[in-house]
């Protein structure tokens, strides 16, 4: 899981990237480590969360149309004992211990 969650935070940075949500990450939160700890795919749009602080998730939410993205994404910060305290599943609850851990040593993986 640390892996996979490594990866995807070198991905989400990478200025190869050019997903929408990538380039909001890389706008609101420039030389930062970010870990994403759930996405929950909608009709009209995206919505991750991503561990941005030692105490701060970002819920970001990316519009999407049929044939591409259409608007500017959507940004709400929540205190990380606020996001843990909703309902998580296990895996969703490990992922994001995991995160916390990981950024914990981010120093280290940049």
């Amino acid at each position: 899981m640390m892996d996979e969650l490594i990866q995807a935070s070198a991905w989400l940075r990478s200025e190869g990237n050019l997903s929408p949500l990538s380039q909001e990450v890389r706008r609101r939160f420039p030389g930062k480590t970010v870990f994403p700890v759930r996405w929950l795919p909608e009709q009209g749009e995206d919505i991750h969360w991503l561990l941005v602080g030692p105490t701060e998730v970002a819920r970001i939410e990316i519009r999407r149309e049929l044939f591409g993205v259409d608007g500017v994404p959507s940004v709400e910060i929540i205190d990380l004992q606020t996001y843990r305290s909703g309902s998580l599943s296990k895996t969703g609850r490990r992922m994001l211990d995991a995160a916390v851990e990981l950024l914990s040593m981010a120093g280290d993986l940049r």
